[in-house]
Order: C-alpha cells, then sequence, then structure tokens
C-alpha cells in the first residue's frame, strides 16, 4: 500500500538543486507553478520528466515525475470520492 499523497512533499528548490544549471532554467517555473498547486503546470511538469525519462532512461526524472504526480493527486482527492 502506497503512503498518503498528502505526506509527499517536494520542495522545488531541492529538485531544482539536483538538476544540471541547463535544466534548471528549462523547468524550474514548471515546478514553481506546480508547487503553488496549479494543475496545468502540475501535469505539464509530469508529462515532461515522462517524457524526459523515455528519451534518456534517467530514473530521476521518473521518480521527480512520481513525486509531483502523487503530490498532484493528493491535493485533486483531499474531500474524497464524490
Amino acid at each position: 500500500m502506497h503512503a498518503a499523497a498528502s505526506h509527499v512533499r517536494v520542495d522545488a528548490r531541492a529538485s531544482a538543486a539536483a538538476r544540471p544549471i541547463s535544466d534548471r532554467s528549462s523547468l524550474d517555473p514548471l515546478r514553481e507553478d506546480a508547487a503553488l498547486n496549479r494543475p496545468q503546470a502540475s501535469q505539464m511538469l509530469v508529462t515532461t520528466l515522462l517524457d524526459r525519462y523515455d528519451r534518456s532512461g534517467d530514473a530521476d526524472d521518473l521518480v521527480e515525475a512520481m513525486q509531483w504526480f502523487d503530490r498532484a493527486w493528493g491535493t485533486d482527492n483531499r474531500a474524497g470520492p464524490a
């Protein structure tokens, strides 16, 4: 069983610091907007990270994408099922 998504925290600055400078400039705006719970930014960030994972096979991109996905899932489903 997975941990509750509300316990998943992604620090946009920490994620950015782990990336090369060239990646910081291209993904930081999405990370910052996603950290502010903006659904479109979260979706774009996850999609971009998964695309990069598909191209490079870098597990860090997959892990970060899943962290953002879990965070967005927890934000969208706090009220519970309808």
